[in-house]
């Protein structure tokens, strides 16, 4: 089978996975999924994420979103109000932000938008349920809202959503073209999770 006929979410849970492996061994990332983050360190995290879904909403739920991605176009996957929430419980020490937050700026590039919804949403199903439990068992909370934890709540079943993505982004009418692109911009993505992750 030619890689064109490939559906994209394989070609991107393929063609990046060396990357998230990378990402993932990250010291940030090991003191995250093991719990022993600092509150205000998490609180910083908290931040860049909130940067980072408010550009990716803000890139899909404007008037300027290319018609091709309506179909990305989720209200159950936004994040942006459930991390206002939980930043109230833990104040970040800054209000920088990261430059994966200013990755969508500029004129709208629909390859970019597809790979910023699919690493961070399917970081939100996956490895973020992993992230609530070990806070919430670090920090003796119960998982889920007015705990500080509602980013990872989801109105529906996370398999359930995970299925839904996948079939929104392999629904994307993209051109072999488009698709190398999305693989590259999503690759770029998790480059710029590793700079960011430095910082913390």
């Amino acid at each position: 089978m030619m890689r064109s006929m490939e559906p994209l979410s394989l070609r991107l849970r393929d063609e990046t996975r060396d990357l998230h492996e990378w990402v993932e061994d990250h010291p940030f990332n090991q003191d995250l999924f093991s719990g022993r983050i600092s509150m205000t360190r998490y609180g910083q995290y908290l931040l860049g994420l909130l940067a980072t879904a408010e550009s990716l909403e803000r890139a899909l739920g404007s008037e300027l979103c290319p018609p091709e991605l309506a179909g990305l176009q989720m209200p159950d996957f936004f994040r942006s109000s459930a991390l206002k929430e939980d930043i109230l419980h833990f104040p970040p020490s800054d209000v920088s932000s990261p430059e994966l937050a200013r990755y969508l700026e500029g004129p709208a590039v629909p390859s970019r938008i597809a790979a910023m919804a699919y690493v961070r949403w399917m970081g939100d199903l996956g490895g973020g349920q992993i992230i609530a439990r070990r806070l919430a068992d670090a920090w003796h909370l119960q998982s889920g809202r007015d705990h500080g934890l509602s980013v990872y709540v989801f109105p529906k079943p996370v398999g359930e959503l995970r299925h839904r993505l996948r079939n929104a982004l392999d629904a994307i009418p993209f051109s072999e073209a488009e698709v190398e692109d999305t693989v590259l911009a999503a690759r770029e993505i998790f480059e710029l999770h590793e700079s960011w992750f430095s910082l913390l």
